[in-house]
């Protein structure tokens, strides 16, 4: 009963704000029913559990937007950039949601599953069980938003709070000159997490609110205690075409976006000053990845590429790199043609772009649970996160039980596996094979032969089969 009160006299202070319109108390009614809460599982990223027993129950905002049950919510869901991305890797601990519910307004849940994410938009989605009848919300595409609008969001409150729905009135405060259109507005510190539906002035759903890091790596902006001060608005035509084709998560076969392969920084005028070129702008090539679409192409680092098919792409400033990504990952053919200046003149390339290399959480994995570790492929983040050959091949180790056999000895996150037992291991099929012949053999010690940073060592395992 105290709880409800309270959250009374939340809603009540939050309807009655100075300025709150009159018709802001209903134009939210339609939609109340399609914002949801998300319940599921997040396996516990501190890779001591390679049987994944370490689970902790979480929630989220999310918005019913499809007639089959498929519901929008915040790429945290599934904390893993799924595609390789700006810059190396670090060795995480992420997995894919489980056991996930949907709770309805009316206090009952139903059963759903991942469908996938898009990390540059930050979003997410599941999919409720068929014969799910909630309607989905049909979002308005009233073009831009502009700075001083007011704006609704709806939003799901914590558990401790019986998930009741508020309702808050913001004010764009910030237009983000970028080319994918975003927006920012003060957050309510009432709300935990921040994703959830934003309806313009006419109580129109227009997009999405959320907290989630866009491809530059700009999401929410925090203080010092971590408490959101904005939150970042999403219009509709930015993920119009997610809800019409959602991305699909199924490991290696997960549909990728196109890559180039390179990294890269604004020209800005200072840079272009000192070469003498004042009037170009565009995005400078610091580092070419090997084996890339762009080393193909004979691309240099010190290129300025000044457009895409046509498409100028100034970048003075970080935020001016977006343009130049958007034009790459979502190209329509695989050949686009970039303008370069290089050596004081313009040149033009035509380059193949292949698809963005799978991360590490895409990788195939595999462990013994006895002997304690588990141990994935190696993809192009790792190799590049451990400074490796572009061929190199093997398996590093991914997760590592607490107090089990191989953390006795010594293995750590991310050692690399070179040899087991004076088995050369190249590939995961390798690794699988001496799991095997350990489980039949079952010898007093395993020797592993690894790589750790830039040194190689052995380490010892000693089993003991006889408590197992």
């Amino acid at each position: 009963m105290m709880t409800r009160r309270i959250v009374w006299l939340v809603l009540s202070l939050i309807f009655y704000l100075p300025g709150f319109a009159a018709d802001g108390r209903t134009a939210y009614r339609p939609y109340a029913d399609r914002v949801v809460v998300i319940e599921y599982y997040e396996v516990a990223s501190t890779f001591h559990s390679i049987q994944n027993k370490e689970r902790t129950k979480k929630f989220l905002t999310g918005v019913v937007v499809g007639d089959s049950g498929l519901v929008m919510t915040s790429a945290s869901i599934f904390k893993a950039r799924l595609e390789m991305g700006g810059g190396p890797a670090a060795f995480h601990g992420a997995q894919k949601p489980t056991d996930i519910r949907v709770r309805l307004a009316d206090g009952s849940y139903v059963p759903a599953t991942f469908v996938g994410k898009d990390d540059d938009l930050g979003l997410a989605f599941v999919r409720m069980k068929s014969g799910t009848n909630v309607k989905p919300v049909h979002f308005s595409d009233t073009g831009a938003l502009i700075r001083g609008q007011r704006i609704w969001t709806l939003h799901r409150l914590p558990e401790s709070f019986d998930f009741e729905l508020v309702v808050s009135e913001k004010i764009i405060n910030t237009v983000l000159k970028e080319e994918n259109a975003r927006y920012l507005c003060e957050a309510n510190p009432l709300v935990t997490h921040p994703f959830g539906l934003a309806l313009d002035a006419g109580g129109r759903p227009v997009g999405v609110v959320n907290s989630a890091p866009s491809a530059n790596g700009m999401g929410a902006l925090f203080t010092r205690t971590s408490r959101y001060i904005y939150w970042v608005v999403t219009p509709f035509k930015e993920f119009k075409q997610l809800i019409a084709h959602p991305p699909v998560y199924r490991q290696k076969q997960t549909t990728r976006k196109h890559w180039l392969g390179v990294y890269m920084q604004p020209f800005t005028a200072e840079m272009a000053g000192y070469f003498g070129a004042d009037s170009v702008q565009g995005v400078l090539i610091n580092t070419i990845l090997e084996g890339s679409p762009a080393q193909k192409a004979g691309l240099k680092i010190g290129d300025v590429v000044t457009a895409v098919n046509g498409i100028p792409v100034p970048a003075r400033t970080d935020n001016g790199l977006q343009l130049f990504r958007k034009l790459i990952r979502q190209a329509r053919q695989e050949q686009v043609t970039l303008t370069v200046f290089r050596n004081h003149k313009i040149v033009t390339m035509r380059v193949t772009l292949g698809e963005i290399p799978f991360s590490q959480f895409l990788a195939e994995e595999t462990s013994d649970a006895l002997l304690g570790f588990s141990v994935k492929e190696l993809t192009r983040d790792i190799i590049l996160a451990k400074h490796l050959e572009y061929d190199t091949e093997g398996v590093w180790v991914s997760r590592v039980e607490r107090a089990g056999w191989a953390d006795l000895a010594g293995l750590q996150i991310g050692d690399l596996i070179l040899a087991v037992n004076e088995v050369k291991i190249n590939s995961l099929d390798d690794m699988r094979q001496v799991f095997k012949s350990i489980n039949e053999k079952q010898p007093e010690y395993v020797a592993l032969f690894i790589k750790r940073g830039a040194e190689t060592r052995f380490l010892f395992i000693r089993t003991d089969y006889s408590q197992s």
